[in-house]
């Protein structure tokens, strides 16, 4: 076990040059090395009908590594999950429970109708 000298001393150096405290521990040996992984958003469209759908994606991300937090829209289908995690990762989780899941795409706006008859009359 690091001493708590130690431990205070790397951990104002890192706090001063390097990392967030929270990555210190891993550099200590404390806790897993889940640090080095980036701050991620993955947003997901999860096919879901019924609060018990809502049920098994919560039950399933809760369990996940790396999963700072979730939020589950059931009337958007939608799922936000943020943390220390991959995309794929994510999706593939998310798919164990038997729903329908893709990555989210944001909406592309339609051209204005007179850029369409501009572009029409070309």
């Amino acid at each position: 076990m690091v001493s708590d000298f130690y431990y205070r001393l790397v951990r104002e150096e890192c706090e001063r040059y390097f990392f967030p405290y929270q990555r210190i521990r891993g550099l200590l040996g404390i806790g897993s090395l889940s640090f080095y992984a980036m701050a991620e958003t993955v947003v997901l469209k999860v096919a879901m009908s019924c609060q018990g759908c809502v049920g098994a994606v919560n039950r399933v991300l809760s369990k996940m590594e790396g999963v700072d937090s979730f939020e589950i829209e059931l009337k958007e289908q939608k799922v936000t999950v943020k943390g220390n995690v991959k995309p794929d990762a994510v999706l593939q989780t998310v798919s164990k429970t038997g729903k329908k899941t893709t990555f989210w795409e944001e909406e592309t706006k339609e051209p204005s109708p007179a850029i369409a008859n501009a572009t029409a009359t070309e």
